[in-house]
């Protein structure tokens, strides 16, 4: 049976389907300075098999590309994966569902979830299914880099500290009565989105218990103050079982 959107996620389908997401927000390209530390460090099988999953318009598809892999982007978003195609038609770019991955077990070397994208599937245990279905399509030893909100953030991981943001981020979610919970709501130009928090020990865990072995975790900003960064990389391999 397909898998259907549920309303958070419709919700959320529509935040990144909007003008200003497909031809602002995310249009651009290039990995950033943690993306590129992770590759170059640990994507080292030359013309490896990468899922990129949330692949937008192909910010981080095409640069993984370039750089000579075997990559394939695919992304939820209908008008994302179309300006995609529309502006790379040399690329493979697929409309496809995290939660409902259309390729064989053990088809990539390595998986690559950039800029969040993973915390807004909902609820949690979709995004286990996920995590299911990106295990099932890793070869094994093969790795998986994604990015995640983190529940330990405090603004002092900044930079520079950016009081008016968190304050606002704060305040929408008093008032929505989701400031202590896993899925919380963030505002931007595009519109409104629902995504996942987790504090780093327990998606440790939940990673460890899904077959993966966490590699290392990367802050944005801060190697010192790692664990009050707003998000985290994950470096995961597949554990050969």
């Amino acid at each position: 049976m397909a898998y259907e959107l549920n309303g958070v996620e419709k919700s959320n389908l529509a935040f990144f389907s909007t003008d200003h997401a497909v031809n602002v927000a995310y249009n651009n390209y290039g990995l950033n300075d943690v993306e590129q530390y992770i590759v170059s460090r640990y994507f080292t099988k030359s013309k490896a098999r990468i899922l990129d999953i949330g692949c937008g318009r192909g910010r981080t598809t095409v640069p993984l590309d370039q750089a000579g892999f075997n990559v394939t982007g695919i992304d939820i978003s209908k008008k994302l994966v179309y300006a995609a195609a529309s502006s790379y038609q040399d690329l493979d770019f697929r409309v496809m569902n995290a939660c409902e991955l259309g390729f064989d077990d053990k088809s990539f070397d390595y998986v690559f979830f950039s800029f969040n994208g993973i915390d807004c599937i909902y609820p949690e245990d979709n995004r286990i299914i996920a995590l299911q279905e990106i295990y099932r399509v890793l070869a094994p030893g093969g790795l998986f880099i994604f990015s995640s909100h983190n529940s330990w953030w405090l603004p002092l991981g900044r930079k520079p500290i950016d009081l008016p943001y968190f304050l606002a981020v704060l305040t929408c979610n008093i008032h929505n009565l989701r400031m202590f919970r896993k899925y919380r709501v963030e505002t931007t130009r595009s519109g409104s989105i629902i995504q996942y928090y987790q504090n780093p020990q327990r998606q440790k865990k939940q990673l460890n218990e899904l077959g993966f072995e966490v590699l290392e975790t990367v802050g944005p900003f801060s190697r010192l103050l790692k664990l009050c960064e707003p998000y985290l990389h994950y470096v995961v391999r597949r554990m050969a079982l």
